[in-house]
């Protein structure tokens, strides 16, 4: 019952003191509802499923936005108690909030998964910023033990996702690059399918294998010992006991490639070409003796 003054009249409730000014209160819970709105869209638009990991710190963000929309509301919303991994649990208010959202997304998140559906991601070597392959038909194809194969796209998240079966989750697969330039880093792996039912598979540029040659004209002897440096192909190294210098190169967007060669003791310095067309992948240099 509200409490009277004197002559009869209600006495007003008394205004509730807050810590902060009501619009920091406001501004509050604004931010949390466009941030949770940002997660969202960034989750189902930008990015592909996620692993275990990233979607309980997800949960956490959640969470968050939540007890920071119920602070910004009311100091005391709610109260939960119950009893979680053998835990008692009491929280009140905001904290609240944060525990039945994060509880409430572990307990859907471990719900059996009906859909058959296995997610391959392509990253490079370095990750996935490594390799931009995306959008395009027919990339991968996966190769099951003993089961007829099946092509897919890479979507425009980088991903190639198949349709699977208890079967095939039981085998182990292999894949097949079909993007002109690119290949698998390692095409003769078997995949195991775990419980996520997401892979990872490595790809790279095609390389092209280079065969640098150093002949004494003389006798048309091997010259070992010469040092080839080139700054395109990233290689520096020295002419083995065939005279050849070997390298697999990316040669992606190079028209030319340029070099520099050292002779090794007594023989004359090299005066030939020092730039050479991409196509020329075994070059032979002539590497002259000194007479005496």
């Amino acid at each position: 019952m509200a409490a009277r003054s004197s002559r009869g009249k209600p006495t007003p409730p008394p205004e509730k003191i807050t810590v902060l000014p009501k619009l920091a209160y406001v501004s509050l819970t604004i931010v949390s509802f466009l941030s949770v709105l940002f997660f969202t869209w960034y989750l189902v638009v930008q990015r592909p499923p996620l692993t275990p990991t990233a979607f309980f710190l997800l949960l956490i963000i959640y969470g968050l936005c939540a007890a920071f929309m119920i602070f910004g509301i009311s100091e005391v919303v709610a109260e939960a108690t119950g009893h979680v991994l053998g835990f008692a649990i009491k929280a009140g208010g905001p904290f609240a909030a944060l525990i039945i959202v994060v509880i409430l997304g572990i307990w859907v998140n471990s719900m059996p998964d009906k859909q058959h559906q296995l997610n391959v991601r392509i990253t490079g070597k370095a990750g996935s910023k490594d390799i931009e392959l995306k959008s395009i038909p027919n990339a991968l194809a996966l190769i099951p033990t003993n089961q007829r194969g099946m092509l897919e796209e890479i979507n425009q998240y980088g991903m190639a996702v198949f349709s699977s079966n208890e079967t095939i989750e039981k085998d182990s697969v292999g894949f097949i690059l079909n993007v002109p330039n690119y290949e698998l880093v390692e095409p003769r792996k078997k995949y195991k399918i775990d419980a996520s039912k997401d892979l990872e598979v490595k790809v790279r540029r095609q390389l092209t294998h280079y065969e640098f040659r150093f002949i004494d004209p003389a006798d048309n002897k091997p010259v070992v010992g010469a040092k080839f440096s080139c700054y395109d192909f990233r290689i520096d190294g020295s002419s083995d006991s065939f005279g050849i210098v070997e390298c697999d190169v990316d040669t992606v967007g190079k028209q030319t490639y340029l070099f520099s060669i050292t002779p090794p003791p007594g023989y004359k310095n090299y005066i030939g070409e020092k730039e050479l067309m991409i196509r020329n992948t075994q070059p032979k240099f002539d590497l002259e003796k000194i007479r005496k």
